[in-house]
């Protein structure tokens, strides 16, 4: 069903349905259009700051590789190794790429995860070395504390750009200084 524009909210059985009109709020954003730019308008005057900061990060990553070829079944063995046991969490749901499969982590030992077969009501299929597994998220069990919090170095990263200078040829160069910590 299309969405209307119209926001409905129940206040219970004893007060009557809020409606309210959020279309002007709803867009579809193309990317090259910048509505925050937009509703934040044009600067009153140019930036002239010589000096730029900024944080960069790198996601999580949410993919590792099988690292075992001594399996005793394939299609039923709950232990395996990996390449890097480190990306996975206890309660992970993981799946082999070109696989229906998913699997439960319900315990990891340095690079040796342990994992339920067939999550899900899924069919459990043969595990293979060097196959790609894609974490898929954590299932928290409802009620229970919260996980550990999982994040990566974030670096401050400065520019400067402290002049325009003058090529021999006459045009004009940015010289520009990046640093990274």
């Amino acid at each position: 069903m299309a969405f209307t524009g119209k926001a409905t909210y129940s206040g219970g059985t004893t007060l009557p349905e809020l409606a309210e009109d959020v279309s002007d709020l709803i867009g579809i954003i193309s990317p090259y259009e910048t509505p925050l730019l937009d509703a934040l308008g044009d600067p009153m005057r140019e930036a002239m700051s010589t000096h730029h900061e900024w944080l960069e990060d790198e996601l999580l990553p949410n993919k590792d590789a099988i690292n075992d070829s001594t399996y005793t079944d394939p299609s039923a063995d709950t232990d395996f190794v990996v390449d890097n046991g480190s990306r996975f969490r206890v309660g992970d749901q993981i799946q082999v790429e070109g696989s229906e499969e998913l699997m439960l982590v319900t315990g990891i030992n340095s690079n040796t995860l342990t994992v339920v077969r067939g999550y899900a009501g899924t069919t459990a299929e043969d595990l293979a070395d060097n196959k790609v597994i894609n974490i898929l998220g954590n299932a928290a069990l409802e009620g229970a504390d919260k996980p550990g919090a999982r994040f990566t170095n974030r670096s401050g990263c400065v520019t400067f750009l402290p002049y325009i200078q003058k090529e021999r040829a006459g045009s004009t160069g940015l010289s520009s200084h990046l640093l990274c910590l």
